[in-house]
């Protein structure tokens, strides 16, 4: 019984072995034809799992012993890259929830509040807001909504709200292009220390100022 180019040869009976991405053993048992039609059972365990039998009569079968299967190339790296991607991008969802609340409720709250932030300023460029406070407070909610809060005028409101989002929309701008280089610079390596280096290589911009 021999391991060749991942088939298990046991005399005159070749068996295709999984490519796995970890060493595995190859145990193996004769047992009759009428649970297996070529009268052989294989089992690959990998290392901290549990070794699959037979399960006819265990009388009936006869076990042959067992050989190492060492780990594939091909799938070491397809799973190498795989595991680094996946941290690259739980680490930029980390990051940018770092900066802003995590939910789609409380994004859609900020783009609104934004969003009437810009407005407000645009119309004041414009000498275009209502007359009446009342109107304008109507008008603006999310602006009037925090002063004395966030800042002691309506304008002051406005511009630091913009200012918070023009920095948050450049720093996840930033996170983004630093995502996607890594995850491509992974992507292009040719083994597994090539994909660990390209990981450590990701360089995540800092945070804006709060």
């Amino acid at each position: 019984m021999q391991i060749v180019n991942h088939q298990l040869q046991i005399e005159d009976i070749v068996i295709d072995l999984p490519r796995l991405a970890v060493a595995a053993q190859v145990h193996a048992w004769a047992v009759p034809a009428a649970y297996r039609d070529n009268g052989h059972f294989v089992s690959v365990q990998v290392a901290g799992q549990p070794m699959e039998i037979p399960a006819c009569d265990g009388r009936d079968a006869q076990y042959l012993g067992a050989l190492a299967l060492e780990a594939d190339a091909g799938a070491a790296l397809a799973a190498a890259k795989a595991g680094a991607a996946a941290r690259i991008d739980a680490q930029a969802e980390v990051l940018c929830n770092q900066v802003v609340t995590p939910g789609s409720a409380q994004m859609a709250r900020y783009q609104r509040k934004e969003a009437i932030a810009r407005s407000y300023l645009a119309a004041l460029t414009a000498g275009a807001l209502p007359a009446d406070e009342a109107a304008r407070a109507e008008a603006y909610p999310a602006v009037f909504g925090e002063v004395g809060i966030t800042a002691d005028t309506p304008e002051a409101v406005a511009r630091t709200i913009v200012a918070m989002a023009d920095a948050w929309w450049a720093y996840g701008d930033a996170l983004e292009k630093v995502r996607l280089a890594g995850k491509r610079d992974v992507g292009a390596a040719a083994d597994p220390a090539g994909v660990a280096a390209a990981e450590a290589a990701v360089a995540w911009p800092d945070p804006p100022a709060a």
